[in-house]
């Protein structure tokens, strides 16, 4: 395993309604490209990702999908049944992409690690978390496992590190 993410600190975000409460996020910068290529979009922005393990899928919005000009009519994974981290399920449809997650190490700036999305992203028309200001994608569980990712979560000095597969 490579480390491929070192000490990465957690993201505040406060939130927009009254209560104005403060979370702890686990955000990573991704790369998206169409599925099936096989060098990283280089140029294009990357995109914060919040990694959350209570999600079972890859979750992106039509927003997102057009900031970084990838069109919705590409190759579609049909529709998936999502289990989201409030335990809810909804049914959404798919669309194929290839992520690249960013290092935040020297070594591997121009070499984002490649995460195949099988079965494809599910797009969602904006945030299902009310409470966002903004709608960030998310990162599943299934594709940090399909990824073979190892983490180091640090909860008392809120920060963590990532392991890639050996890179050849």
């Amino acid at each position: 395993m490579n480390l491929f993410i070192h000490k990465m600190p957690f993201a505040k975000f406060r939130s927009s309604d009254q209560s104005l409460k403060s979370f702890n996020e686990i955000r990573v910068l991704m790369l998206i490209s169409e599925p099936f290529v096989d060098t990283p979009p280089m140029g294009a922005p990357a995109i914060e990702f919040m990694i959350d393990t209570g999600c079972s899928h890859a979750i992106i919005t039509k927003e997102t999908l057009s900031k970084v000009g990838i069109s919705l009519s590409g190759p579609i994974g049909g529709l998936v049944d999502v289990e989201l981290s409030d335990g809810s399920m909804t049914r959404k449809p798919t669309r194929d992409l290839t992520l690249w997650l960013c290092s935040n190490l020297p070594n591997f700036a121009n070499y984002p690690y490649r995460i195949d999305v099988n079965g494809g992203a599910a797009i969602f028309n904006h945030s299902y978390r009310n409470e966002w200001k903004e709608a960030r994608p998310i990162l599943g569980i299934n594709c940090l496992v399909d990824a073979g990712i190892k983490m180091d979560i640090d909860f008392r000095l809120k920060y963590f590190s990532v392991w890639v597969p050996n890179l050849t």
